[in-house]
């Protein structure tokens, strides 16, 4: 399906105001002629409350105006004509092209909703379905797609669903469609009856609105008591295609107040079943023109029903039928809501391809053709008994005409040469009635013998005609095979082809996964001789690292001191170092005092000298390895980023313990 074939659009809504009838009273308005308002002016109410326009509908009550938009709207002087071509016919052609359409009238009862889908006897009261009737019917003339129409028509009464042209006992029940062959909802076990003109398919409405549920109620004498449902199948037949198609026409029972009712507790039932389902009707479209996710459409038989028409898959439109005069009861202004609601709601149509199955459809060829040969081999068993009968009403006249002859000549036989005249006379009469009983019976017979003849005759041209038709039917279902035939020959033949290329491909690829698996396995082998190589190596490795590590190890051992002979060192510097600093102090204070004293320096050691003479200049001491002249050894550059380790350091047998004096 073609993404320009899907059409977008919102459901077409009409509003349509009955006129008046002859013996029937307007209801006056109640309401007083209301002040001037922001609209400019008064409001003539002037006993009606609706103002029909073509593109808006105005309601007038309690002294305020409501405008609301339509597609179309028509006054009590709009004809049938002109409301079908407003409302119908656009979808009517759609559907001759494989769209679903789907046509609704709504309102109070009274308000002229079977009026307008029926109408009247004469051609100019034609409602909507016998006018759509005969435009698919003009259009099946004028295609060049083959159009065929079967009819189904049901009822809802009181919720249960009713086919109209079959038996009432037949249980029917709502089925989702599959998929393939287009989606949307059918009624299961519905009568659906092939038509080939307008005038039977009217019949059969007809015969089914015989069996509709109609009553006599305070608002009308002929009043719906159920939803009808008309839907017109149609198939379309292509070179490449095959289409279905469904036209729905929707007549539904006016919704109405209990008080309409007299009383009566079969007609409140019937009420009480009617306003359900309007009202379910409503929620559903309340639910599709605020695009909510959940739509209910299984609270109620009818909007089940007419899923696919709400739901998005078919062309609709609206008559919002209204009652002429007043609204005292708020039906006309509670049915213009709904046409406001219903005219947000945006369906998306396309047309309904359906897969071809040819096994079905050889199937169904081959049982059409079994078919005719049995009706052709009782045509032929047929005339093979009217020669028959031909043959034994030959010999029966053979008979007669053997008993004829044998009776004369005993007649003969029975002659006198002199009689009396009495008895002559007698014997004359007897002759004369006998040859007239003879020539009435051979009469008789020839008249039986050629009604007979023309009888078999003209059977045996009508089975002859009927043959031929059923041959050249058979040529047609065997040239259809053919064709079929020789396409799934092509089909069978590239199938085959495709089978060696794949044969051969396979074979190649069977070829080219052997190479691989020996490639495989041969670097598999070359793999394991390296590994094993490198596990050679890395043992080789393994058992230099652990030389090394021993080799290491002793060399810690021999060149390094260990942690705690170097704590013991470091010990033993501090408490030097503090001898010295002790020392320091003694030689300072013995400085003062030999300075004090007169004493001369001369007397004192270099390194005592050289500490005297830095404390006299207030400078600092110089560090140890500078005044005995030791270097710290530098740290090499390949060390300075390792962890830190214990400080080793080589040290002789016995460290000499330094003199300052």
């Amino acid at each position: 399906m073609d993404r320009n074939d899907v059409v977008e659009e919102k459901i077409r809504t009409f509003v349509r105001q009955r006129p008046a009838l002859p013996d029937e009273p307007v209801p006056q308005s109640t309401n007083p002629p209301p002040p001037p308002t922001f609209l400019g002016g008064g409001i003539d109410v002037d006993d009606d409350c609706l103002d029909v326009t073509e593109t808006s509908i105005c309601y007038t009550a309690n002294d305020q105006q409501r405008c609301y938009e339509v597609d179309g709207g028509f006054d009590g002087d709009g004809t049938q004509a002109e409301v079908y071509e407003a409302t119908a016919r656009s979808i009517v052609d759609a559907v001759g092209s494989g769209y679903n359409g789907t046509i609704l009238a709504y309102g109070q009862t009274g308000s002229g909703k079977t009026h307008t889908m029926r109408g009247g006897i004469s051609v100019s009261e034609a409602g909507i379905t016998p006018r759509a009737l005969l435009q698919l019917f003009e259009l099946q003339k004028q295609s060049d797609a083959t159009l065929t129409f079967s009819l189904s028509y049901v009822q809802i009464y009181c919720e249960r669903l009713s086919d109209l042209l079959g038996n009432d006992t037949d249980e029917l029940s709502i089925r989702d469609r599959p998929a393939h062959d287009g989606g949307g909802v059918y009624v299961r076990n519905a009568t659906r009856v092939p038509v080939t003109t307008p005038r039977q398919a009217l019949d059969l409405l007809a015969a089914g609105d015989s069996k509709r549920a109609t009553a006599s109620t305070l608002m009308n004498e002929f009043s719906s008591r159920s939803h009808a449902v008309a839907l017109l199948h149609v198939e379309r037949k292509t070179k490449d295609s095959l289409q279905r198609s469904t036209l729905t026409l929707v007549d539904l029972a006016g919704s109405e107040r209990h008080a309409a009712c007299a009383g009566r507790y079969k007609r409140l039932e019937e009420s009480r079943a009617i306003n359900l389902g309007l009202s379910a009707l409503g929620n559903c479209v309340s639910a599709l023109a605020e695009r909510r996710p959940h739509v209910p459409y299984r609270d109620s038989k009818l909007t089940r029903l007419l899923q696919a028409s709400l739901g998005g898959t078919a062309r609709t439109a609206l008559i919002a039928c209204c009652a002429p005069g007043g609204d005292a009861t708020g039906e006309t202004k509670s049915t213009l809501e709904f046409a406001a609601r219903a005219r947000k709601v945006v369906v998306r149509a396309a047309p309904r391809d359906v897969a071809v199955d040819y096994q079905s459809l050889y199937e169904e060829v081959k049982d059409s053709i079994d078919d005719y040969r049995t009706r052709e081999r009782k045509a032929l068993d047929e005339v093979e008994s009217l020669k028959d009968k031909e043959e034994a009403t030959q010999q029966r006249i053979l008979e007669l005409e053997r008993e004829n002859d044998a009776l004369k000549h005993a007649l003969q036989r029975q002659q006198r040469p002199v009689v009396e005249g009495d008895q002559v006379d007698v014997i004359e009469q007897l002759h004369a009635k006998f040859n007239d009983d003879t020539e009435e019976a051979e009469r008789r017979h020839a008249a039986e013998l050629r009604t007979a003849q023309s009888r078999a005759d003209a059977k045996i041209k009508a089975y002859r005609d009927a043959a031929e038709v059923s041959a050249r039917e058979c040529d047609a279902a065997e040239a259809a095979l053919t064709g079929e035939r020789e396409g799934h020959l092509a089909s069978l033949k590239e199938l085959r082809r495709v089978k060696a290329e794949f044969r051969e491909t396979e074979a190649r690829h069977a070829a080219r996964v052997s190479e691989l698996i020996e490639e495989v396995a041969a670097a598999k082998g070359e793999g394991e001789a390296k590994a094993q190589e490198a596990d050679k190596a890395a043992d080789a490795l393994l058992k230099r690292v652990e030389t090394l590590e021993v080799s290491r190890q002793e060399q810690l051992e021999t060149d390094y001191v260990s942690r705690d002979a170097v704590a013991e060192m470091e010990k033993l510097f501090r408490s030097t170092i503090d001898a010295l600093a002790a020392r320091l102090e003694d030689l300072e204070g013995k400085r003062v005092s030999d300075v004090a004293a007169g004493r001369s320096r001369g007397r004192v050691s270099a390194g005592a000298r050289a500490v005297l003479e830095s404390l006299d200049a207030g400078e600092d001491l110089p560090p140890l390895h500078e005044r005995f002249g030791g270097r710290r050894r530098a740290k090499p550059l390949a060390t300075q980023n390792m962890p830190r380790a214990p400080p080793r350091r080589r040290v002789s047998a016995k460290p000499a313990i330094p003199r300052f004096y």
